[in-house]
């Protein structure tokens, strides 16, 4: 599937429903182009919110130290770590809670919300590998453009691939994993609860984060959670949730 966003490249029926008609829509290719967006105001500090039911809610104030940024989150349950905030949104055998057990919903009709609410969004993507060097996947991300402080957490622990990189291997490029930022969700849905949910498609995997949620424990779930199942799924030993 190809996009006005990334013409040249063939990308997941998913990320087209994103991408075919967002608000705006702008690419990272370096660290330092997250760095600017994290706080784009000159008062020396950025308050990252979303509007919710008429009102905005603050989610994060975030401000600009030597090569880098500081984010104080304004709940308390945003600053700590929830090792069960990972919900699984497939059938198959997992040692993590299943997303319609714990939420008594299908997961299709939320996957579907995200992509309606980030389409009214201004919104940012980049690429980038995880994994080990030479056996990883590159992972395509889509973030609400004012959350480039929680990108920066991916690109500076990962490294991400420029754009220019990207385009150049047009239809050779492939993704084996796709990152949505649905922020507002643990609002509406999930009761000021962390929650990400990992979905198993056909051909490739998705990561919903539906929070502020830290950037670098992000990336260690993905890792362990798409790195054990890239492969054809095998049973899992003993007994599960």
């Amino acid at each position: 599937m190809f996009t006005p966003v990334l013409p040249k490249v063939s990308l997941s029926h998913s990320t087209e429903a994103v991408l075919g008609e967002p608000k705006s829509m702008r690419s990272f290719s370096y660290t330092a182009e997250f760095l600017e967006a994290a706080v784009p105001d000159d008062q020396g500090y950025y308050k990252v919110g979303y509007h919710l039911d008429n009102r905005f809610v603050p989610d994060v104030i975030v401000c600009p130290i030597k090569n880098e940024v500081t984010a104080n989150c304004m709940e308390a349950c945003m600053r700590q770590r929830d090792q069960e905030c990972m919900e699984i949104a497939y059938d198959l055998a997992t040692y993590k809670m299943n997303y319609d057990k714990r939420f008594s919903e299908d997961f299709d009709s939320l996957r579907h919300e995200t992509f309606v609410r980030l389409r009214i969004q201004d919104l940012g993507y980049f690429f980038f590998n995880v994994g080990r060097g030479g056996k990883g996947f590159v992972v395509f991300t889509i973030i609400p453009a004012n959350a480039g402080f929680f990108a920066l957490d991916f690109a500076m622990v990962q490294g991400i691939i420029p754009i220019q990189e990207i385009d150049a291997k047009g239809e050779d490029y492939h993704h084996s994993v796709i990152i949505f930022i649905a922020l507002t969700f643990h609002y509406s849905h999930f009761e000021g609860k962390l929650v990400v949910v990992y979905n198993r498609r056909e051909e490739f995997r998705e990561l919903y984060i539906c929070n502020l949620y830290s950037g670098k424990q992000c990336i260690l779930k993905l890792n362990r959670e798409c790195t054990i199942r890239i492969e054809p799924q095998k049973p899992w030993p003993g007994k599960f949730r």
